[in-house]
């Protein structure tokens, strides 16, 4: 019997807590990496609560970028419900990026500027 091709994939992850989630992702949960260089994409079509996760691990995560991640991901799902005749794909967005302090100032959320995690 033929073994199956084994491709190298290079991915840019900014942070080991990034790299041992994936690395748990993919061996304890089965995920498939599907994603790029620069986004990671995570694949499981036969999980129970989840089928694909998109990690971000970029410093800038703005209303604009998670606005794109969401319309991607809901892309990637109606594809996958098409080719597999699957009903529901759920997609999990985990965001490892946070900043350090957050003030409040006159009932408003202000980000001071911070270090961040990432």
């Amino acid at each position: 019997m033929e073994q199956p091709e084994v491709r190298e994939v290079k991915v840019n992850i900014g942070s080991e807590f990034v790299l041992n989630l994936v690395t748990f992702l993919t061996r304890e949960e089965n995920f498939v990496f599907v994603g790029n260089e620069s986004e990671i994409w995570l694949e499981n079509l036969s999980h129970p609560r989840v089928q694909l996760i998109y990690i971000n691990d970029q410093q800038m995560f703005t209303a604009e970028r998670a606005t794109y991640i969401s319309q991607k991901a809901q892309i990637i799902a109606s594809k996958i419900k098409r080719k597999f005749l699957m009903r529901k794909v759920d997609f999990l967005v985990l965001n490892t990026c946070v900043l350090d302090e957050l003030a409040i100032e006159e009932n408003h959320w202000q980000s001071k500027k911070t270090k961040r995690m990432c």
